[in-house]
């Protein structure tokens, strides 16, 4: 049987170890892009009170203009690689 995937705190843990940053966000962004403002509010929105939100919240058509600047990326745990 293979091991539970990490939950999103751990996940969040062990990218900010790789990356050498903390895990806390900054809630405060003051953004001057239209469309940063708008990709923060639908990043929110579909957090829905939760660290992230899941690939599955999302459709591409939602993110309109943006969605040419959008990049996702696929974590694999057994090793460890962004891909």
């Amino acid at each position: 049987m293979s091991p539970a995937p990490p939950s999103t705190e751990d996940l969040a843990r062990m990218r900010a170890e790789m990356l050498g940053v903390g895990t806390e966000a900054d809630v405060d962004l003051k953004l001057n892009d239209p469309g940063l403002v708008r990709l923060l509010k639908l990043w929110r929105d579909k957090a829905a009170g939760r660290e992230m939100p899941a690939r599955e919240d999302f459709q591409p058509p939602e993110f309109g203009s943006l969605l040419p600047a959008i990049a996702l990326v696929d974590v694999t745990y057994d090793p460890m690689r962004f891909r």
